[in-house]
């Protein structure tokens, strides 16, 4: 009786391991990155003890495979500009984030606020694996270093 209620526990932590994550973290390895560095470096064991992400600079991006239910499909992202420069001097902030869905633009951040701020929108699911890419851009080219995006984590509701 021991050995099959072993046996049931180990496939249902493969099952479970399988099923699609409801939260995607985006300095986890499995994620797509283009350009972008993990904040704060020295965290890099250990993520769950400090509040972090992947900053995006200019045309940096993270991109994800995740799977979608049918009908509607409620996503949110957590994120704030990276303070940089000086305390008298701060780097501006000049950048949007655009989230696409399989190519198809579904969210633009434009007002980056200071602090943390979550984003949610709706993305219709017709079942299966769908690609959503976070890029960070700055619609002006101007001169001068601007703030990078810190981009926590995305979750799928």
């Amino acid at each position: 009786p021991s050995l099959l209620l072993f046996g049931g526990l180990l496939a249902l932590s493969f099952a479970y391991s399988a099923s699609p994550p409801s939260r995607v973290e985006f300095e986890d390895p499995w994620v797509e990155k283009k350009g972008g560095f993990l904040h704060p470096k020295k965290w890099r064991e250990g993520r769950e003890n400090f509040t972090g992400g992947w900053a995006l600079r200019h045309r940096d991006s993270v991109t994800v495979r995740v799977t979608l239910d049918e009908g509607e499909n409620r996503l949110s992202l957590r994120y704030k500009p990276l303070q940089g420069g000086t305390r008298r001097k701060p780097l501006p902030v000049q950048s949007i984030l655009r989230g696409t869905v399989d190519g198809k633009l579904v969210n633009v951040a434009r007002k980056i606020p200071r602090d943390w701020s979550r984003d949610t929108f709706t993305v219709e699911g017709r079942g299966g694996k769908r690609e959503i890419r976070i890029e960070c851009r700055r619609p002006k080219p101007r001169k001068g270093r601007a703030a990078p995006i810190l981009v926590d984590r995305l979750t799928l509701h």
